[in-house]
C-alpha cells in the first residue's frame, strides 16, 4: 500500500490513477497532520510526499516519522517543485529516502517506486538478520557467564 501525501488534488488523482494501473494499493492525505494519522492506522509500504503542504509540510512530516522507532524506516519518496540544492539537501537531512522534481515523468515513476521497495524490504531482512545474530549473541553471552565452568582452558 502507497500512501500519497500532497496538498494538490490534481497531483493526487494522477499519482494514484498511475499506481493503482500498475497494481498499488493507493491512500490519500492532503498534508502532513492527516499524512502521519493515516500512517499509524494503516501503515503503508512507501509515501509519495510534496514538500509545500499547509499545517505540516513534508520536511516536518519526515522527521515526525524517522523519529518514531514504528516508521522510522519507511521510505519517503519525496516528490515537489522545490528542487534548489538546499532543499534537496533539507529533505535528505529530513529523512527523505529519494527526491524528484516536479513536473513528475509519470512513465518512470513506477519502476522508480518498485525499486525503492524492493532496496526497503532487502534493508528490513538484513535489520532483522541483525537483530537475531544480536540476540543470539546475548544469549550467548548470558549463558557463558551463567556457566563459568565451560569456559575455555
Amino acid at each position: 500500500m502507497i500512501l500519497v501525501v500532497d496538498d494538490d488534488p490534481v497531483v493526487r488523482a494522477l499519482m494514484r490513477a498511475t499506481l493503482q494501473s500498475d497494481g498499488f494499493a493507493v491512500i490519500e492525505a492532503g498534508d502532513g497532520v492527516a499524512g502521519c494519522r493515516i500512517y499509524r492506522e494503516h501503515r503503508p509500504d512507501l509515501l509519495p510526499v510534496d514538500l509545500v503542504m499547509p499545517r505540516m509540510d513534508g520536511f516536518e512530516l519526515c522527521r515526525e516519522l524517522r523519529s518514531d522507532p514504528e516508521s522510522a524506516y519507511v521510505p519517503i519518496f519525496v516528490a515537489t517543485g522545490l528542487d534548489d540544492v538546499p532543499s534537496i539537501a533539507r529533505a535528505y537531512d529530513a529523512g527523505a529516502t529519494d527526491f524528484v522534481p516536479k513536473p513528475l515523468n509519470w512513465l518512470v515513476l513506477n519502476p522508480r517506486l518498485r525499486y525503492i521497495l524492493r532496496a526497503s524490504r532487502a534493508f528490513e531482512e538484513l535489520r532483522r538478520n541483525q537483530d537475531r545474530l544480536t540476540a543470539a549473541k546475548q544469549a550467548a553471552e548470558a549463558a557463558n557467564s551463567a556457566n563459568p565452568s565451560s569456559s575455555s582452558i
